[in-house]
């Protein structure tokens, strides 16, 4: 019986953390999305809205389910965490590749030459995705949404709000200069 009522504990602290972590994300994400457009202007956001969309692509490109499994497996052997970081790193590998190899293409289908570095610099994200899905998926495994939902929270501030937005700024400052 304690077991039942431990995972009911675990499976209510889950709950309660993913609505957390979801809503303190949705927020930030508002907020920073609407500072980064004013900051940006519409040529430069819209540049980085398309970098946002190829980044979400090969984010799913890279991570193509093989970590889940983790969170599934009935047994799970330190060699099985092995083989699934390794190839999860691979296959992140080859996507980001990919992705660098096609950012000319991309950027002539969006008829922006700006894009191209963009896209080149944003495959890299591939295989950090790929990299940190296993650690991911074995803290969902556990139920520990709390450190799952501090770690995402805290690394979009950290990225769009503490770093995004002051480069964003000194952007729109250095422009302003120049333009004035």
């Amino acid at each position: 019986m304690t077991s039942r009522s431990n995972l009911t504990k675990q499976s209510i602290s889950a709950v309660k953390w993913s609505a957390f972590g979801n809503i303190a994300r949705y927020g930030l994400q508002l907020g920073a999305q609407i500072v980064l457009a004013r900051l940006l202007g519409s040529a430069n956001y819209g540049l980085f809205a398309l970098g946002l969309t190829v980044l979400g692509f090969s984010n799913m490109l890279a991570n193509f389910g093989l970590a889940w499994g983790l969170v599934q497996a009935q047994d799970l052997s330190e060699q099985d965490i092995r083989f699934v970081f390794t190839w999860q790193l691979v296959s992140g590998l080859i996507a980001a590749l990919g992705l660098y190899l096609l950012a000319p293409t991309i950027a002539a289908f969006f008829n922006d030459v700006r894009l191209e570095s963009i896209v080149e610099w944003l495959s890299l994200a591939s295989v950090i995705s790929s990299a940190t899905a296993p650690a991911s998926n074995l803290l969902r495994r556990k139920l520990d949404f709390k450190s799952i939902n501090i770690i995402e929270v805290s690394s979009y501030s950290i990225g769009y709000i503490a770093i995004g937005v002051p480069l964003a700024y000194g952007n729109c400052q250095c422009s302003c200069r120049l333009d004035g």
